[in-house]
């Protein structure tokens, strides 16, 4: 990227632009929640994302900005309004006053902007994912390298044998002393397991060989059930999508799928990772993103008069849990409804009804089951819609 463009004209900003893309990024980064933060350097770069911004939009909009980046910025404005008018007790929105910040200046951005915004992003995950496999391979291999041990960021982990193994902002997480799940510079396994699905799934049709190795050796590493899911279910559609008759493999791989759970690899970590595969009476047993308590006060939630508009946004109903079922907690079915209407419409609008951005919606819905903070931080709003202004971009420019 050289250069800006606008209204049929170039804005020399080269610089101006990837100095913004940078500090951005990196905030990015850091919204997916890192293990060991440094908000001495993260939170300045947030606040000074908001200035520059209106710079690079002053010099290519004369702040006339398109419908699409108009409309997207009803997103992060709407979730403000309803937590603003409908918090839980003392909680304050504004405490999170930078999410807000990055977030509509995400939206607000050109969209070929937001494709090369995806795809610095896409190689500042990268980097970190060459560095953390080799911190994993050092750090199991005993090459003594100045490893720290301490305690998981759960209020749980000391009783639960949780840890990180720590080298300055990298960790790996270790349970049990037999289970090393690697992490990179982010606070849980699943967060870096899913950001490289969905760089792998937005990059798919553009990354060379070795790049998409790279994302499937991390998540793979990172034993991330999460991961696994989000590959394989984009492999079986992306597949479909060129040959119909791929529909019928899942059909044939269930015994298999129903079988890994019951077979003895020979290896500890293996055997408790495939465990998680294993269906019980409560669906599969590595689903942990709520827990019995949980589930319990969220049945009670369901048949009160509580359940149409909710606790109010931040409200807890236990903690450690992290699902979709939050924002019903939060809102109310009413509202949660509202709100995820409000983010599909905006997708499939912003998709342009191209087939592998509909794809990554998709999996990006799939994935909030889990992860569904991605609508809160600017992280989320990257990987679908950067990832969908990546592939647009690429099929404009191919002949």
């Amino acid at each position: 990227m050289h250069y800006l463009s606008c209204k049929n004209k170039q804005a020399t900003l080269s610089f101006l632009e990837k100095f913004f893309i940078l500090v951005l990024s990196a905030y990015a980064i850091r919204s997916a929640w890192l293990a060991f933060d440094i908000p001495i350097i993260f939170i300045p770069l947030a606040y000074f994302c908001a200035p520059l911004f209106l710079i690079v939009v002053s010099e290519c909009y004369k702040l006339k900005l398109e419908k699409s980046e108009l409309y997207l910025s009803c997103l992060p404005l709407f979730y403000w309004f309803i937590a603003y008018i409908h918090p839980a007790g003392d909680y304050k929105i504004f405490a999170n006053v930078l999410n807000l910040i990055t977030c509509l200046t995400f939206v607000l951005l050109p969209k070929k902007v937001k494709a090369q915004f995806y795809r610095c992003f896409y190689w500042l995950v990268q980097i970190q994912n060459i560095i953390a496999i080799f911190l994993y391979v050092c750090y199991r291999c005993n090459v003594p390298l100045g490893f720290e041990k301490v305690l998981f960021y759960s209020k749980s982990a000391e009783a639960n044998g949780f840890y990180y193994i720590k080298w300055h902002m990298f960790a790996v997480y270790n349970s049990f002393g037999i289970f090393y799940r690697l992490c990179g510079v982010f606070n849980e396994p699943g967060a870096l397991g899913t950001l490289c699905a969905f760089l792998f799934i937005g990059t798919y049709n553009t990354s060379k060989k070795w790049e998409k190795l790279l994302l499937l050796v991390t998540g793979v590493l990172t034993f991330s059930l999460a991961f696994f899911v989000l590959v394989v279910v984009f492999m079986f559609l992306h597949t479909v999508k060129k040959h119909k008759v791929a529909i019928l493999v899942p059909v044939l791989l269930i015994p298999v799928f129903l079988a890994v759970p019951y077979i003895d690899f020979g290896n500890a970590q293996i055997n408790s990772f495939a465990a998680r595969f294993k269906i019980t009476d409560k669906g599969i047993a590595g689903n942990n993103r709520t827990t019995d308590n949980f589930d319990k006060k969220f049945a009670e939630f369901t048949n009160s008069d509580r359940c149409y508009f909710g606790y109010g946004d931040g409200y807890v109903l236990d903690e450690g849990s992290s699902s979709y079922k939050n924002y019903i907690v939060y809102f109310g079915y009413i509202g949660a409804t509202l709100l995820f209407v409000l983010w599909g419409g905006a997708g499939v609008w912003y998709s342009k009804k191209d087939t592998d951005c509909l794809i990554l919606l998709f999996m990006y819905f799939l994935s909030l089951y889990q992860r569904q903070n991605a609508i809160m931080y600017v992280w989320g709003y990257t990987v679908l819609f950067g990832g969908m202004a990546w592939i647009q971009s690429n099929k404009e420019r191919s002949p």
